[in-house]
């Protein structure tokens, strides 16, 4: 029986905090918070889709982008990572790791653990605008969009994806867009039945 480390990548307005936010919504979900009351990630028990380990949340998503983005520093993430892996399987998304490839600091430090799987969410680079769009005018923000840094992020987080490939050691899905839970729901079953 493995405890996977679930990433799940993309863009901005890709879908990875609502794929995580539906983790966090279908099944009964508990804040773990520091000495200081500061959400660190979230305890899921997601027994009722017949996976007996907790699942560990990192990042917080108390807002409307949630994720690991709000974390300063990557060597802050894999730690988070790292802590909770001993005690249940792991999922962290964010814009900023989702390109964090061979070299990404996250990368370097869970790929030892041989649980690592890296779930690329195939959202189209032009549904990606249509969202951030979206999410800014919800906000009142007014302002023309320039979507040259989302499609920036969008090659780079491309470019990971290929090179995590390429290198041949790493276990690298690509995950439907439209319905992702049951194919990041089997990812975890697949380690808890020790692949």
């Amino acid at each position: 029986m493995k405890h996977v480390i679930l990433r799940i990548a993309g863009t901005f307005g890709s879908g990875k905090t609502t794929a995580m936010r539906e983790f966090m919504t279908r099944y009964p979900t508990t804040e773990l918070r520091n000495s200081v009351n500061k959400i660190m990630g979230y305890k899921t028990d997601a027994s009722s889709a017949g996976v007996n380990i907790p699942l560990y949340i990192v990042g917080k998503y108390d807002n409307i982008c949630g994720g690991t983005d709000a974390i300063d520093k990557q060597q802050e993430i894999a730690a988070r990572i790292l802590k909770a892996h001993p005690l249940g399987h792991v999922l962290y998304e964010g814009a900023l790791v989702s390109a964090s490839g061979l070299a990404g600091a996250v990368t370097q430090a869970i790929h030892p653990t041989e649980c690592d799987v890296y779930a690329f969410l195939d959202t189209p680079q032009d549904l990606c605008i249509t969202r951030v769009e979206g999410r800014r005018a919800a906000k009142g923000n007014e302002k023309p969009f320039d979507p040259k840094n989302l499609i920036q992020k969008f090659e780079s987080v491309v470019n990971c994806r290929r090179n995590l490939i390429n290198e041949g050691t790493y276990d690298v899905r690509d995950i439907d867009h439209t319905n992702p839970h049951p194919q990041l729901l089997e990812i975890i079953r697949e380690y808890e039945n020790d692949r």
